[in-house]
């Protein structure tokens, strides 16, 4: 039975990275273009839900490779986490607020928080691919090197993390548009 859920679920976050990084080149490309006002005003409006399902979907699965399969984590994945577990809690907060100054911090902390989760799971996919030496760390425990997951032959735990830190990186990036747009408007 967990060999077939195993695979159910691999699948899946298989496909959910592939919807991530559409959703990235989607928001990237409305980001550049004029006429992508609309697309981008309504990634704007729905980032925070967006950025917080991104997160939780990242949270479950990690714990869930973890936990229930019982994958090791490397240490650059505790960095990873370090990175994303933060991000749910905080945007979830960030529902339960409508003051403008507090969804703006909750905003900038996530988008921090992503830019070194992408930095650490970009430098971990360079290990994993071998254009990188190995980190000391990897002798005294976990390789940050071996793949555990590989869905559709190139879909690894590096390339999930790297895309959902990427599409909040550039949700985020509508939302600061939109609100200097309407900054602007109202001046």
């Amino acid at each position: 039975m967990l060999p077939f859920f195993l695979n159910a679920v691999n699948d899946l976050a298989g496909i959910g990275t592939i919807l991530f990084l559409a959703l990235a080149v989607f928001s990237v490309l409305a980001f550049l273009m004029r006429s992508g006002k609309e697309a981008s005003h309504f990634l704007a409006k729905h980032a925070l839900l967006l950025t917080f399902i991104l997160s939780a979907a990242g949270l479950l699965g990690s714990l869930f490779y973890s936990d229930i399969i019982g994958y090791p984590p490397c240490e650059l994945c505790w960095w990873l986490r370090i990175f994303l577990y933060p991000q749910v809690i905080i945007l979830l907060l960030a529902f339960r607020t409508r003051d403008v100054g507090v969804r703006s911090m909750v905003r900038l902390q996530s988008l921090v928080f992503s830019v070194f989760g992408f930095a650490v799971s970009f430098y971990q996919l360079m290990v994993v691919n071998g254009y990188v030496p190995l980190p000391a760390c990897a002798a005294t425990g976990v390789s940050c090197a071996r793949n555990y997951v590989t869905v559709f032959g190139w879909v690894t735990i590096p390339i999930m993390a790297l895309s959902s830190f990427l599409a909040v990186m550039t949700l985020w990036l509508h939302s600061y548009r939109s609100e200097s747009i309407h900054r602007s408007a109202k001046k």
